[in-house]
Parts: structure tokens; C-alpha cells; sequence
């Protein structure tokens, strides 16, 4: 659609940032195209992304080493997106969603790992996350991915 001329770069440019920020905080490699929704709202399109089945847990804890590999499919969909239509992400919609990682409380991590499914996570896994958050880790990766996107190395 935005290709077609449809919608406006403009318009979809702080959701795809968001998303890709988002995408290396949780280790998202497998974003395609295929994986994207775009919905019409009163003030212009939106983007939205779904399917993390590779991503976050999928992984392991704690999470692999950034950056992508070359060859991944989030850095290929990245590669398209650009050329069709250039330079799309803004990097102050890209800090805006990596401090929004930072702000995010064990109290609010406990409340959504309490709130699956029993099944979902064993005891074993629900430590090894609540220990990550609090970690340096966490924090690390969020400023590794804030950098990397400001200076171009995870472009």
C-alpha cells in the first residue's frame, strides 16, 4: 500500500520504528513483511506488528548477542522497506519506545509472568526473567540497541 502510494511514508514511519527498536530488544529476527498489519485511524495509518513465536523465550534467557547477522529476516525486511520507502526510521520514535522498555518495573514483569497460564513458563524461567529485567543486561541491551541505531550499525 505504501508502495502503491496509498499511504504516506510519513504516516508509517514512527510504528516501524517502534517495531524495529522493538524487534531487537526482544530478539526478533524472523520479522517479514508478511508480518505486518496497517489499520486506518482518524489522523492517518498505523502499523502493526505480529508474530514474536521466534522471539523473547524462544531464545533462551538471557537473550542473544546484538547485532542481527546480516542474513536475518528483520534486517532483510529492514533492506526492502528503506528502498521503497527511504529512510523511514526516526530515531526519537526509536528512543521513545527503548525508554519506555527502560521505565517498565519488575512489579509490571511479575504481573504479566503471574498473569499466564501456569503451563506458559516453569519456575525455572520465570526467575531467570525477573532476574534478567533487574539486571545491568536489560539495560545494556536497551542502550547497545539505542546506539546502534543512532550511529548506524543496526541500520
Amino acid at each position: 500500500m505504501a508502495k502503491r502510494g496509498d499511504i504516506a511514508a510519513q504516516d508509517i514511519s514512527p510504528s516501524l520504528s517502534k517495531i524495529y527498536a522493538f524487534d531487537h530488544f526482544v530478539h526478533n529476527e524472523d520479522r517479514h513483511l508478511k508480518n505486518f498489519l496497517f489499520r486506518e485511524q482518524r489522523n492517518g495509518w498505523v502499523v502493526l506488528a505480529f508474530d514474536y513465536s521466534r522471539a523473547w523465550l524462544c531464545n533462551g534467557m538471557p537473550l542473544p548477542q546484538l547485532p542481527f547477522a546480516p542474513d536475518k529476516k528483520t534486517i532483510l525486511a529492514r533492506r526492502y522497506l528503506r528502498a521503497e520507502l527511504g529512510e523511514y526510521i526516526d530515531r526519537s520514535e526509536t528512543d521513545r519506545i527503548l525508554q519506555r522498555l527502560s521505565d517498565v518495573k519488575e512489579t509490571h514483569i511479575l504481573g504479566a509472568i503471574n498473569g499466564h497460564p501456569t503451563t506458559w513458563l516453569s519456575g525455572n524461567q520465570k526467575d531467570a526473567i525477573v532476574k534478567w529485567w533487574n539486571s545491568s543486561a536489560r539495560t545494556d541491551r536497551i542502550e547497545q540497541i539505542r546506539q546502534g541505531i543512532h550511529n548506524g550499525t543496526y541500520l
